[in-house]
């Protein structure tokens, strides 16, 4: 698995930028499928801006804290799901592309970064900031 970081200036223009991937990953040359998780209020502002109208199959289920939104090209399917399955275990789906932001829990995140089936890990992280300075001083 290949491992990428892209800083991250703020999750709302992160959203947007991802957004444009989703409503053009349908149509694209490329015939990866595209996965990415995120809490429930960033997937609810991430699906107002995609359309779906470019899939046979389309499934939003946007209940749970943290939710996976993944688009296929090859099964022309795009669904949105609870990272949970009823018994409490995280779903980890087999996808070509996986975006992580940096606010997933670290048990969350590594179980995806060990256990799952990709080929490429974006990980979103935050811009070296002063919160990030502050963090680095106060905890030396």
């Amino acid at each position: 698995m290949e491992q990428y970081q892209v800083k991250s200036n703020s999750i709302e223009n992160t959203l947007n930028h991802i957004a444009y991937l989703f409503n053009g990953h349908n149509f694209g040359e490329t015939h990866q499928d595209l996965t990415i998780v995120l809490d429930r209020r960033d997937a609810l502002e991430l699906l107002k801006d995609i359309n779906t109208s470019g899939y046979e199959e389309v499934s939003i289920k946007t209940e749970g804290e943290y939710l996976i939104i993944s688009s296929s090209v090859e099964c022309s399917a795009f669904f949105v799901e609870n990272i949970y399955t009823e018994d409490g275990r995280i779903k980890l789906h087999e996808t070509d592309i996986l975006i992580l932001p940096y606010y997933l829990p670290q048990a969350i995140r590594e179980k995806f970064l060990k256990k799952g089936d990709c080929l490429k890990v974006i990980e979103l992280t935050r811009p070296t900031d002063i919160y990030q300075s502050l963090v680095e001083i106060i905890n030396k």
